[in-house]
């Protein structure tokens, strides 16, 4: 990248830089800045499912399950601006939410979340941020009674610190029917691409693991910076037999100028599309832009899935799904 246009530094022979190499040099200051503060190495849970938060059944909808389940995902930054965030989500535009995924979380601000919104939960400290002096990790809330929480710690460790990353997965019990969710976080490209393709890898090879249940949602940060990384992490769960929900919403960042990142994902098995969308202007996320999801699915009393009705439901930019 040349910044001036001579060798000759004199007065006038400078040009201003383009959005773009403002962009790049942006990506570059970043990951500088983040190898300076994350050489201290950090303290992982390496323990099976422990340490663990979770109110799994203190809440039980009176209504019985209908037609429609809402799914949101957010990441919010190191689990900071709690409030802020609680008034993002009461503010969205669903009329009954039913699930959320969050990622960047630690227990205090998982509990405010679930408390406030009476939810039962699960969350799983990964790691213990040195700089926040807060645990860290993934967690699932739900309106619907949870069961089976497992952490899933994955391979690989953050170049300098030696941060581990992990998901956090539970089944939802929505009626009759379970639903295997995941919330996701891996790691950032100081990671090389190929060792994040291996996280994911091992997230898609332990869902193989269990056969017995036909509805899995994986949603959360992917940390896909480039094109070409989201095209593996697509490539990756679509030979799983995951659908892509979130294709053509376009950047779910705005972080770095041009530089607009496609970071969060939403996938399922078991679910038949029906739009897709984002919402802007979050403040309590890492972003200016951050991706949030949401997920409809159809549901007709005893009746066979497939006769489900297919009556499409839109809130304003947001992701829907059917169940089938």
């Amino acid at each position: 990248m040349s910044i001036v246009q001579s060798n000759n530094l004199t007065k006038g022979n400078y040009r201003r830089p383009t959005a773009g190499e403002f962009s790049y040099c942006r990506v570059i200051i970043f990951i500088g800045c983040l190898l300076i503060v994350s050489c201290r190495p950090t303290k992982n849970y390496l323990e099976k499912d422990f340490p663990v938060h979770q109110s799994l059944t203190k809440y039980t909808p009176l209504n019985h399950p209908d037609s429609l389940l809402s799914i949101v995902s957010f990441n919010i930054e190191y689990g900071e601006n709690i409030d802020k965030a609680l008034e993002e989500i009461h503010g969205l535009p669903i009329k009954d939410l039913d699930v959320l995924l969050l990622q960047e979380m630690d227990e205090k601000g998982t509990a405010q979340i679930a408390d406030e919104l009476k939810f039962n939960y699960i969350f799983f400290p990964i790691s213990f941020h040195r700089k926040y002096k807060r645990n860290f990790g993934n967690a699932v809330l739900s309106k619907w009674p949870l069961s089976q929480p497992r952490k899933s710690i994955l391979p690989h460790d953050r170049p300098f610190n030696k941060m581990k990353r992990g998901a956090t997965n539970a089944v939802i019990n929505y009626g009759d029917i379970k639903i295997l969710i995941y919330s996701v976080h891996l790691e950032i490209p100081l990671m090389s691409l190929s060792k994040r393709i291996e996280q994911l890898n091992y997230i898609l090879n332990d869902i193989n693991k269990n056969d017995t249940l036909n509805h899995i949602i994986l949603g959360g940060d992917f940390n896909s910076m480039f094109k070409n990384e989201v095209r593996e992490v697509v490539t990756h769960c679509e030979n799983q037999h995951f659908t892509w929900h979130t294709k053509g919403i376009g950047y779910t960042s705005n972080k770095f100028n041009v530089l607009r990142p496609t970071l969060d994902h939403i996938f399922s098995r078991g679910f038949r599309h029906v739009d897709s969308g984002k919402l802007e202007e979050y403040a309590a996320s890492r972003d200016a832009l951050q991706c949030v999801s949401a997920a409809a699915m159809r549901l007709c009393g005893n009746a066979s899935l497939r006769q489900c009705v297919s009556t499409l439901v839109r809130f304003y930019n947001l992701y829907f799904f059917q169940i089938f």
